[in-house]
């Protein structure tokens, strides 16, 4: 056995998943190399240490579970503003939602079947066709920045709202 071998059977005994006579290869690799015998030593310090740490009870500072609790009810209470939002802002934002992924699929799927007809156009309009589709692509993008720019207003429309109540 080598060292590198000595160090992934060393691995299987910190998992508790070693045989009996792969534990036998590890103690006569280690009557001849010291490196690894100090090696498995340590290994064996830093595990006792490390459950003796997980039995160790920490005390936690006064009041941590009240403040925990208060920041519990607090997000218990945000969370209960927000599912009140009047029915009409969550129309307003469905319908807002509804007009930007048209405008999304509309322009995408132009821009898709525009390969298909720069295959069957002369070529003084497929420069024409190249130049429309990349206005198109350029009005997706702004299309979908619309949207986003949108939905942030109404997210902070929200939040102003539900933290007046």
């Amino acid at each position: 056995m080598n060292c590198e071998q000595h160090a992934a059977l060393l691995e299987k005994l910190w998992e508790d998943a070693i045989t009996p006579e792969e534990e036998a290869r590890l103690r006569e690799h280690e009557e001849r190399c010291d490196d690894c015998a100090r090696r498995r030593r340590e290994a064996e310090l830093l595990r006792m240490d490390l459950d003796a740490l997980a039995q160790e009870e920490l005390p936690l500072p006064e009041g941590f579970h009240q403040g925990w609790m208060q920041l519990v009810e607090q997000e218990v209470a945000d969370m209960h503003a927000v599912s009140q939002a009047p029915k009409r802002q969550r129309k307003s934002v469905a319908r807002l939602l509804s007009l930007a992924a048209a405008v999304v699929f509309l322009v995408g799927g132009t821009l898709l079947t525009r390969d298909q007809l720069q295959l069957t156009q002369p070529s003084t309009v497929k420069s024409q066709v190249t130049e429309s589709g990349t206005a198109m692509a350029v009005g997706m993008v702004a299309a979908a920045a619309v949207a986003i720019i949108a939905l942030l207003v109404i997210k902070k429309n929200a939040g102003k709202k539900s933290a007046v109540n």
